[in-house]
């Protein structure tokens, strides 16, 4: 059985091994995505020296690749950087870690065009070493679109510097809702949270740089008109009614 997620679409078993370590020359095309993890490749043990390389073919499907093998050597072959790094990916997932994998002829293209996953920074912030973690985790994947939640009714954490009052009000909010919804009582806990947890423009391009490099789109989401307690906190006119209201807690 392959261990590879997700399931490629056609894998044939070779019944034999090969060797992918530190010890294997990576050469061809997709390098500069593909040695952004050279940290996963197998620290060779007892591993002979051989060849990985990635080859270009435009009659590949977008995102797909194919892996086969020469003599003791690799071949990925894909049409773009995103199915390249997915090659590789399923490459790693084979090895386990160990220098020698049982091998797989495979051909794979992605199922669903949109592989998202969305982290919610307004509710629960998120350093950017963090984030660039969990871009770096969605690769490995083959997720394609990060939805960066960036507010909602608890907290603004963007930038927008003809609006500075957002972030230097906008993100703070008194206490996290502990209440129960059968609970009458309203009930905090951890008080104050989010005064200066927000993202500059730079840190904006920065993520959308560092996720582009890995073939992740990433999605911002500014939540309106709903779950917008949170701007209308600081502009009340911008509301239905004009009523002063706190960052929802």
């Amino acid at each position: 059985m392959i261990n590879i997620i997700p399931k490629p679409q056609k894998a044939k078993n070779l019944e034999r091994q090969f060797c992918f370590s530190t010890n294997t020359t990576l050469c061809g095309e997709f390098l500069e995505t593909i040695t952004l993890f050279e940290q996963l490749i197998p620290k060779a043990t007892d591993a002979c020296c051989n060849t990985l390389t990635f080859v270009k073919d435009d009659t590949i499907d977008a995102e797909g690749y194919t892996i086969t093998y020469d003599q003791n050597n690799i071949l990925i072959t894909a049409a773009d950087q995103k199915g390249a790094l997915s090659g590789f990916m399923s490459l790693i997932q084979m090895c386990a870690g160990k220098d020698r994998f049982d091998a797989y002829e495979i051909v794979d293209k992605p199922c669903y065009k949109w592989r998202g996953l969305m982290l919610d920074c307004s509710r629960h912030f998120s350093p950017m070493d963090r984030i660039k973690k969990t871009l770096d985790i969605m690769a490995m994947l083959k997720y394609n679109v990060f939805h960066w939640h960036l507010c909602d009714d608890q907290g603004w954490r963007i930038e927008i510097k003809k609006y500075p009052i957002l972030t230097e009000h906008g993100s703070i909010r008194k206490g996290t809702s502990a209440t129960a919804q059968t609970s009458a009582d309203k009930v905090y806990t951890e008080g104050e949270y989010g005064r200066g947890l927000y993202y500059t423009q730079d840190d904006a391009r920065e993520i959308v740089a560092y996720a582009a490099a890995r073939g992740i789109t990433v999605i911002p989401e500014i939540d309106v008109p709903g779950h917008a307690t949170a701007i209308v906190s600081c502009m009340p006119e911008l509301s239905c009614t004009g009523e002063k209201v706190d960052v929802e807690p």
